[in-house]
């Protein structure tokens, strides 16, 4: 992926990330993240875990998709490597079908938003999850991404930021 530079990042609004590499989602996946997130449901630790169960085999955590979202940004969105990006948040999340064992899953990322703050970036990307076999949208989200560059006064935004904060805050 190209670096997209700092200065420029304020201009980035609408700019096409990419896809992603394929991920190939397999039981040890699903239970190697069982294992750190106490209480995973059965539908996540395998078909033997519910007999007679309506499904044919087991389908991820929606954790475990959201640990995606955070694997493709950061193989999509390049920023000078002296540049700290940090997800703060995530906006209106959507699981549209279940991914099962085996699936293969990519990512797709778009910048919607941009908002230069007193000393940040803030960069709205939509990130979509799609299996291989489908085509079709798992999971949907937007992830609120702050871009700091220590030393470098963030590049001004191409109109009004109605989300900036007051230095009185």
């Amino acid at each position: 992926m190209p670096t997209l530079p700092y200065a420029r990042l304020a201009e980035a609004n609408g700019t096409d990330l990419g896809h992603s590499r394929w991920v190939l989602l397999e039981q040890a996946h699903f239970d190697a993240f069982a294992g750190v997130v106490a209480g995973s449901p059965w539908i996540s630790s395998g078909p033997t875990s519910a007999p007679g169960g309506f499904l044919v085999s087991t389908i991820a955590n929606g954790h475990l998709m959201m640990s995606l979202l955070a694997t493709t940004l950061e193989e999509l969105l390049c920023v000078d490597e002296d540049a700290v990006t940090i997800v703060c948040g995530a906006d209106h999340v959507r699981f549209s079908q279940p991914v099962q064992v085996g699936d293969r899953v990519r990512g797709h990322a778009l910048i919607t938003e941009v908002h230069s703050l007193i000393d940040l970036v803030q960069a709205h990307v939509r990130v979509t999850l799609t299996t291989e076999n489908t085509n079709k949208p798992v999971c949907v989200t937007t992830l609120v991404v702050r871009v700091i560059y220590p030393g470098q006064t963030p590049p001004p935004s191409p109109s009004p930021d109605l989300h900036a904060h007051n230095a009185s805050d």
